[in-house]
């Protein structure tokens, strides 16, 4: 059995909430270039311009209409924001698409379609090793309770956060 088997949705909310405690809020730009003029950009700046990530409810993401607005994100912004799509998610998953997009946007950057393939892969390589090791306890999470729910996605995103933690684990 593995530990995060007893993980309580609490416990993984802590984890995240921990592990990107110290972040500082981003300033604009909070969309990629793309998306600078429109609907998805507006909506990404109402909601998260000047908020903390701790201050955005799962009422306000819902309130987006739109999960997948973490893929409009610059970098910085996607890390920034993140933990609070990932809390959002916890409690979630069944009946909502919040979490859909967030193991979607976590998905391992060769897997997702061609375009997306640098921004993903700058979006992760700002994760440190504790942010890491909090998002694959999520994903392990989100498997235990809702894995038959899921898509392809999540199986890649398992696999692709899985390595990265044990590729920079401590050694023995």
């Amino acid at each position: 059995m593995r530990p995060d088997c007893v993980l309580t949705p609490s416990a993984v909310e802590r984890k995240i909430r921990e592990a990107f405690a110290d972040l500082e809020i981003p300033e604009e730009p909070l969309v990629i270039r793309a998306y600078q003029q429109s609907d998805e950009g507006d909506a990404v700046r109402r909601c998260c311009l000047g908020r903390s990530w701790q201050a955005i409810t799962r009422s306000d993401i819902q309130a987006l209409e739109k999960g997948w607005v973490l893929t409009v994100m610059t970098p910085v912004a996607w890390r920034y924001y993140l933990p609070a799509w990932m809390t959002a998610s916890i409690d979630a998953y069944a009946a909502d698409f919040i979490p859909d997009y967030v193991v979607r946007s976590l998905a391992e950057p060769g897997e997702r379609r061609k375009g997306s393939i640098r921004v993903n892969t700058e979006k992760q390589a700002l994760i440190t090793d504790r942010q890491a090791e909090s998002i694959l306890t999520f994903l392990r999470w989100i498997e235990l309770h809702y894995g038959e729910d899921a898509d392809e996605s999540l199986d890649c995103a398992l696999k692709y956060w899985g390595f990265r933690c044990n590729q920079h684990a401590e050694p023995g």
